[in-house]
């Protein structure tokens, strides 16, 4: 929010954790958070699991988009759900 008072983006990548050893998005914390970052006027981008049907409402909801919790963002990262990432990797 401070960003967007000093004139910075209104771009908002969201995170609740649900689970402090895996990482795993809190679901219901998530979309109750989304739905109030789009009414202060956001542009909402949840970082979340591989849950369709929790994307789904994330969109319903308002985000811009919906991040894949299994998207690779540095070279030393590992996939958490095998179905997803096609692999048993870690």
């Amino acid at each position: 929010m401070l960003g967007r008072e000093v004139g910075l983006s209104n771009w908002v990548k969201l995170e609740v954790i649900g689970d402090e050893k895996t990482l795993f998005p809190d679901n219901a914390g998530l979309l109750e958070a989304t739905r109030i970052l789009v009414k202060e006027g956001f542009v909402v981008l949840p970082y979340t699991n591989d849950d369709i049907v929790n994307a789904r409402r994330l969109i319903d909801a308002g985000a811009a988009a919906v991040m894949p919790l299994a998207a690779r963002s540095a070279p030393d990262s590992a996939c958490r759900t095998p179905s997803t990432c096609g692999s048993s990797e870690k």
